[in-house]
């Protein structure tokens, strides 16, 4: 192991003492009738998903990071902190600014933010008292931009020291940041612990390049089994929307592989994959918002309210509109057809 790996493998001890986890998940944004949001609902979610997550991104692509202001995510980051102290989990925050030289504007505010909520001029140290474990950031956007534009925008990143993850999200940026762009960061920044990719391509991964001991997690979805490492497959582990609502089934899926129940694995992979595979095609219609957070909400608020979803109106999105009831209801028939409608939802 190199010094940068050493160092690396010290900052990641130092974040999370029992290894970093396996399943992350960027929660969807509740919002309440005059689309602000939703405390008491999103406590009543928390509480659902701590059992089985205890990793977010707050403010990905999934809790509408491209959408919302950023008092409002001030606002999302207060609530989560305040919940922080009494369920045990660790937040990313999401500087996903795919303009030249914003992350890392956004980056030093953020910083400046959280040493005055903890009380102390140290950086790393008010990390840690806001239960913060790093910033998530993307390359650049444009898909003129060439790999050393790509490159020389990460490093102004990872230079300001910070844990640090690359989320690779050609959706948005508009280009793919390359193997050997990933290995050249990974080789000299220590603070770059981990790379998120929701490509669907996967090219860092499958290419033949070394990338010490960067964690990897995959965030696209479906067929779960076969791209974890524990089956053979080439990621460390997920950062998944699905999490928002299968968050028990995935982890499922890891501990089965890690213990050679192959079968089960695989039962439980397909199920969750099929379910989303189904509504997130049924929500590709519904124009504004992510689809991502759409779906999941569906789900959701399924599982929310059980066989008395009806009864309650649906989830609102940040445009300032609910989602139809059309779309819940293929959502719920998805779900009975599987048998994952509760008798009794988790907020009745």
């Amino acid at each position: 192991m190199n010094d940068t790996q050493n160092k690396r493998s010290q900052m990641v001890s130092c974040l999370f003492p029992k290894g970093i986890p396996g399943l992350w998940c960027p929660p969807i944004v509740h919002y309440d009738e005059n689309g602000k949001p939703d405390q008491e609902r999103s406590r009543k979610h928390l509480n659902r998903l701590v059992p089985s997550v205890h990793t977010f991104l707050l403010s990905g692509s999934t809790g509408d990071g491209w959408e919302l202001s950023g008092e409002e995510k001030k606002e999302l980051f207060d609530f989560y902190m305040d919940q922080a102290k009494e369920l045990p989990f660790q937040m990313l925050i999401g500087v996903l600014e795919p303009e030249k030289g914003a992350a890392a504007v956004k980056i030093k505010e953020w910083a400046e933010y959280l040493k005055r909520r903890a009380g102390t001029n140290a950086p790393v140290d008010a990390m840690r008292k806001c239960h913060v474990c790093g910033f998530t950031v993307c390359a650049p956007r444009g898909a003129e931009r060439t790999q050393r534009e790509i490159r020389d925008e990460l490093e102004k990143i990872l230079m300001l020291d910070y844990p640090t993850v690359i989320y690779q999200l050609p959706q948005i940026t508009e280009n793919e940041i390359s193997p050997e762009t990933t290995a050249f960061l990974a080789e000299n920044y220590p603070n770059f612990y981990m790379f998120k990719d929701t490509s669907g391509t996967d090219q860092v991964k499958r290419s033949e390049k070394s990338y010490g001991n960067v964690f990897f997690v995959r965030g696209a979805e479906g067929d779960y089994k076969r791209w974890s490492r524990f089956s053979g497959g080439c990621y460390d582990g997920f950062l998944l929307s699905s999490a928002n609502t299968f968050g028990d089934e995935l982890l499922t899926v890891l501990h089965a592989l890690q213990e050679g129940r192959t079968e089960e694995a695989e039962a439980v992979s397909s199920m969750v994959s099929g379910i989303i595979g189904d509504v997130f095609e049924t929500l590709q219609s519904l124009e504004g918002g992510n689809v991502f957070a759409n779906a999941n909400k569906c789900i959701d608020h399924i599982l929310a309210y059980g066989k008395h979803w009806e009864t309650y109106k649906g989830p609102m999105r940040h445009c300032g509109m609910r989602i139809p009831e059309e779309y819940l209801k293929k959502t719920y028939d998805i779900l009975e057809r599987a048998g994952k409608v509760p008798e009794k939802g988790y907020c009745e």
